[in-house]
């Protein structure tokens, strides 16, 4: 995935880099709650580009497909799971006339369980570069 950003600060080896959001993307309003603003990123300054240079950002379209599925796909796949196991294991609990509520409460569980599992894990998929995005090239002013 590459995208166009400008330095904001450069920090040794890393640099924060303020991206605008594509056209398609600015219209949602999910990402600082509908400002105009980009988003800031770190990324690695492997090309030494300066404060208010205008760059080329890239991270494998692997990385960030992983770190989507991380994000949102686990956690809805693990509030399913838990609302089937009560909704489906309520008979071994001797629980079946308010499994549906049961089952809704094990889902939220299941689903906060999960968001604290990716946190517990974030600083491991920190450290994998795959995840890091960087700086790969400069762009013209008019891009």
């Amino acid at each position: 995935m590459k995208q166009v950003g400008r330095i904001i600060k450069v920090d040794g080896e890393m640099a924060e880099v303020l991206i605008k959001r594509h056209t398609a993307c600015e219209k949602c309003g999910g990402c600082n709650l509908g400002t105009d603003k980009g988003n800031t990123i770190r990324a690695k300054n492997s090309i030494k580009a300066q404060v208010g240079d205008k760059v080329y950002i890239n991270m494998e379209n692997i990385g960030v497909l992983k770190a989507a599925a991380i994000m949102y796909i686990l956690p809805l796949v693990a509030m399913i799971i838990g609302f089937m196991f009560f909704y489906y294991g309520a008979e071994i609990f001797g629980n079946v006339d308010s499994r549906e509520v049961w089952g809704i409460l094990f889902g939220f569980a299941f689903l906060i369980g999960s968001f604290l599992v990716i946190r517990k894990f974030e600083p491991k998929f920190a450290q994998n570069a795959l995840y890091h995005p960087e700086i790969t090239g400069f762009a013209l002013d008019d891009e």
